[in-house]
């Protein structure tokens, strides 16, 4: 029985093989001077520039898509040029689906080119991570007490109450363009995203989410935090966790690490799966470095409770102003109030980008739960 199985497995290698290799290449151009990179991510060495309307093949993709593997064939199919670039540096055709390109195996970055110790700390996690084994026992006891499987939520400062953030999904016409293999998660948690959380406003911090001053007296109970009412009023099963631009310029590492392991904690103890992200950084920012600091306890706060991970610090490297608006704390918004991905935006815009890493974890999320 092991040797038919075994046979039966490698015939099915083999069909999948030939099934990939029968299919047309597909062809794109960039549509301006496109670096192109030894791997998928700006660690890689940028080694070549593609010129606009030079025809190549997309032969791979990262995981969530953002970056590319290109390659120029001769005549005689030898490689003449070949690299990964960003998707929105490129002209897509309208028949193209991400789901049919194959994922790399290769990292999100290349650790030795990293700039520092701390960098090379934060560029060690994949953009997207996801301990299934954590979240599915911390999602069966949310099940247990009866939460929709579709609801999520979101808990942070302003660049979370953003309603470009997640809440954008439940507007008409959304474009996934080669993202369209996103749209039946896109549909399973549009109704819970589209709802504004009283855990996210302006000028919340990871201390003030535990404050009953700062929650919404119309809403919430007596003496009940923002954190605890929306847990309350929304009973999700995923929530969306990231605080750092208040934090970081009111309150020190070891007071940052203290608050984000206590909303972990609350989140756990209601059976919600939290879902924890790094934040956008620049260089230019006066409390830099301590943002940097701020990124690398959530990274171990993560990583001490086996919880999924959004880099959205790593993910955002390869942006103009790492995806960060004038004042280097907001993320840069396409101006655009559906989610568009047929023009390249999450190259461009911080919001557009985080909104696809998110849409990216739900659907690994809804996947690997075997939701429907």
């Amino acid at each position: 029985m092991k040797r038919l199985a075994l046979l039966l497995s490698f015939l099915t290698i083999l069909l999948m093989i030939e099934r990939i290799q029968a299919q047309p290449p597909v062809i794109v151009t960039s549509h301006r001077p496109t670096p192109l990179y030894s791997g998928p991510g700006i660690t890689y060495v940028d080694h070549d520039r593609l010129n606009p309307g030079i025809e190549v093949q997309l032969v791979e993709r990262n995981l969530v898509g953002n970056w590319v593997y290109l390659q120029r064939l001769t005549p005689d199919q030898q490689i003449a040029q070949s690299g990964w670039a960003q998707s929105g540096y490129l002209n897509l055709p309208p028949e193209l689906h991400f789901s049919e390109i194959p994922v790399t195996t290769l990292p999100d970055a290349d650790l030795a080119r990293a700039q520092s110790q701390t960098e090379q700390a934060l560029y060690d996690v994949p953009l997207i991570s996801l301990p299934l084994e954590t979240v599915a026992e911390i999602f069966e006891r949310g099940q247990a007490r009866g939460y929709d499987p579709h609801t999520l939520t979101k808990v942070g400062d302003s660049v979370s109450a953003d309603p470009s953030y997640l809440e954008i999904m439940g507007n008409p016409e959304p474009t996934l363009g080669a993202y369209d293999h996103l749209l039946p998660t896109l549909d399973y948690f549009v109704d819970s995203a589209t709802r504004p959380s009283v855990a996210a406003k302006i000028g919340l911090s990871s201390y003030v989410v535990f404050d009953p001053f700062w929650a919404d007296k119309t809403m919430c109970e007596a003496n009940e935090s923002p954190l605890q009412c929306e847990y309350r009023l929304k009973q999700p099963s995923f929530a969306f966790i990231m605080f750092g631009a208040n934090d970081v310029l009111s309150m020190t590492y070891e007071e940052y690490g203290e608050q984000l392991e206590q909303i972990v904690q609350e989140t756990l103890a209601h059976d919600i799966v939290p879902i924890l992200s790094t934040f956008s950084t620049h260089p230019e920012h006066p409390a830099h470095e301590q943002a940097l600091a701020f990124n690398l306890k959530v990274l171990e706060v993560a990583h001490h409770h086996d919880l999924p991970l959004i880099n959205l610090w790593s993910a955002t490297r390869a942006l103009p102003d790492y995806g960060l608006d004038h004042d280097h704390i907001h993320m840069k918004q396409s101006g655009f109030n559906y989610l568009k991905y047929d023009s390249g935006h999450e190259t461009w815009y911080g919001t557009s980008l985080r909104n696809l890493l998110a849409l990216t974890m739900l659907d690994q999320l809804r996947h690997q739960l075997d939701l429907p």
